[in-house]
């Protein structure tokens, strides 16, 4: 049934089990594969916060995995007080390894609780522990490349919106913009939104925006912590009157495929 050449069994007789298996509605268990091989053939993803960018690299992980034989099952995690009982349950899937996005803690309390020696984790993302195998997004160089960019083309009040849960001047985009100013010796100027995780990041910074363009001079230019606080700026600037290039600058840097909406 699972298709083993390497067992001499008679051409009639194998045709005889698939006949009554498929009588019976027989299919094959993955579960009971799985005690004789040890594995799944099935990897977690694990997603911090689920923005546009990361459709592209859950499509990418995708294909990659089934390339290889492998499904994905993804889930995305729980950032709030749940977040330890959320992890029991996902330490209970029974998958081959781990891919974690922009998870450090869930990395760390994983490793030191649940599974230390099992199954391989690799962290992604613009942060990940230490503990792990890892690749990271360097956003710190390329907030920097996107502010020095406007300062060449003559942008000198430059605006940083940022999200209420980044508001940190160590968060990398956040301290590249702040460190980028000072060098060219100008006041840096940031305004947070309230925002909720995911896709709703655009909304809630096409209100904010809205609000606070109306209220102050207009900037030069608006670095956004991300491609979705970008478009939530665009509208809430067309909504005012404003366009850009003619009004203001506002660079993407994430490739999320919305550069038309602008």
């Amino acid at each position: 049934m699972n298709g083993n050449t390497r067992v001499s069994i008679p051409e009639e007789t194998r045709a005889r089990v698939r006949r009554v298996a498929e009588e019976l509605g027989y299919r094959p268990s993955r579960i009971a594969a799985a005690l004789r091989t040890g594995r799944m053939n099935i990897i977690g993803v694990w997603l911090g916060c689920r923005e546009a960018f990361d459709n592209g690299v859950i499509d990418q992980l995708s294909e990659l995995l089934a390339e290889s034989g492998f499904e994905m099952l993804l889930t995305t995690a729980d950032q709030g007080t749940g977040w330890r009982a959320h992890l029991e349950r996902l330490a209970e899937c029974p998958v081959d390894g781990i891919v974690a996005i922009d998870l450090p803690q869930y990395i760390d309390a994983y490793i030191s609780d649940y599974d230390p020696h099992c199954r391989p984790v690799v962290g992604l993302g613009t942060g990940s522990s230490a503990a792990v195998d890892r690749v990271l997004f360097d956003v710190s160089n390329g907030g920097a490349a996107a502010i020095k960019h406007l300062l060449e083309i003559g942008c000198r009040r430059i605006t940083f919106l940022t999200r209420d849960d980044a508001n940190d001047p160590k968060e990398p985009r956040y301290a590249a913009y702040l460190a980028t100013m000072q060098e060219a010796g100008l006041v840096p100027s940031v305004t947070v939104a309230q925002c909720l995780p995911g896709w709703r990041n655009r909304i809630h910074a096409w209100r904010h925006m809205k609000g606070h363009l109306a209220a102050v001079e207009m900037p030069d230019a608006i670095a956004c912590f991300n491609d979705d606080l970008a478009i939530g700026t665009l509208r809430a600037a067309l909504d005012l009157g404003l366009r850009v290039p003619d009004d203001y600058t506002s660079p993407l840097c994430q490739d999320i495929f919305s550069r038309g909406l602008s």
